[in-house]
């Protein structure tokens, strides 16, 4: 019977910590799915980068509460089905597994430092806040998010361990821990590269992030892309680096986006256009201009039977009057799903 309790706990957890709120709030609030621009990740950081704070503040706190709330009821109501603080903690990996991997969105989730903060903190309120103090401190000191994350994640089961004790529940947090050191993977790459984005890291209003303003100085020497360290004449300014590609560059007052397609390959052609738009308008936001300055856009649709349903989608979304060159072919897309995709070149 107890360990029933604890299974169906468990589950109810898990599917709590599968409602992906980034993607639920972009959606509510008309923005792009977080999972097609910036670092893909459905989290509140890159949520940011689509410029509404308000949004990232709801996905920070909804993430967080659906790692708090299953483990604080677990420890209300559990006992009187035999769960203590234990079960609870592995209601707690639960829901943070649901994030990670959440079943409602094809498995596709975010990092989980929103959640696995909820679970500490409903699990011991002072294990919680030391974590949350270590962050604080490293992102105080080395302004890196990513790195503060993963050093709060390291020293979370120890600060356990050391202050409360080795207690059966701290193979949840080692497991969380490890998850999430894992989750960060290409942040951790990058720090070790360099070229890891800092926290408030932007440029002066209407220049793209790490340009120089007219008449004042651009991003300090420790934060300017790598090429400009190099001594490379004219600065090259990358975003989102990964190993394959970067989802866009700025260089000689000029972005060039990487091709664009949609998160959600399981729409129509209406709906991944629209999609891809979105995703073309965060970007050109965060380089600090917009679809009006577009200077060619190549198209490639996997059926011309699309193209009438593309077009529409297309025309209500160019401003009038700033209509850019453009060309459309048909290709076979790198995946099945996906129905097109679109290459933007735009002046800042």
């Amino acid at each position: 019977m107890i360990l029933l309790a604890a299974l169906l706990a468990m589950l109810a957890a898990y599917l709590v910590g599968s409602l992906s709120f980034a993607v639920l709030i972009s959606r509510v609030m008309g923005l792009a799915d977080p999972r097609s621009y910036g670092s893909r990740n459905p989290g509140a950081t890159n949520v940011l980068r689509s410029g509404n704070r308000a949004a990232a503040v709801l996905t920070l706190a909804l993430d967080a509460l659906k790692g708090y709330v299953p483990v604080l009821l677990c420890l209300v109501y559990g006992p009187r089905y035999g769960l203590g603080e234990t079960a609870a903690a592995f209601v707690g990996l639960a829901a943070f597994l649901g994030h990670l991997w959440p079943v409602f969105f094809r498995f596709q989730g975010g990092k989980g430092v929103a959640t696995a903060a909820g679970v500490l903190m409903a699990l011991n309120p002072w294990l919680g806040l030391a974590t949350l103090a270590t962050w604080l401190i490293i992102a105080a000191f080395f302004r890196y998010s990513s790195l503060a994350s993963v050093v709060a994640a390291v020293f979370a089961p120890f600060y356990q361990a050391l202050i409360w004790g080795l207690e059966p529940g701290i193979l949840a947090l080692i497991g969380m821990s490890l998850l999430l050191v894992w989750r960060h993977e290409g942040n951790i790459r990058k720090l070790i590269a360099g070229t890891e984005s800092k926290l408030g890291q932007k440029a002066a209003a209407g220049h793209p992030p790490g340009c120089a303003a007219p008449g004042g100085p651009g991003l300090a020497p420790a934060a300017r892309p790598r090429q400009a360290q190099e001594g490379t004449p004219l600065m090259v300014q990358r975003f989102d680096v990964g190993t394959r590609l970067s989802e866009m560059a700025v260089h000689n007052g000029v972005c060039y986006l990487a091709g664009q397609v949609a998160a959600d390959g399981s729409q129509d052609i209406t709906g991944q256009t629209r999609q891809v738009l979105a995703a073309v308008d965060a970007l050109l936001a965060r380089a600090g201009t917009d679809k009006s300055k577009i200077l060619r856009v190549q198209i490639f649709i996997k059926d011309l039977a699309d193209f009438p349903a593309l077009n529409a989608v297309w025309e209500a979304w160019v401003p009038a009057g700033h209509a850019p060159p453009r060309a459309t072919v048909q290709a076979n897309l790198a995946k099945p799903e996906w129905r097109v995709e679109m290459v933007v070149t735009a002046a800042l």
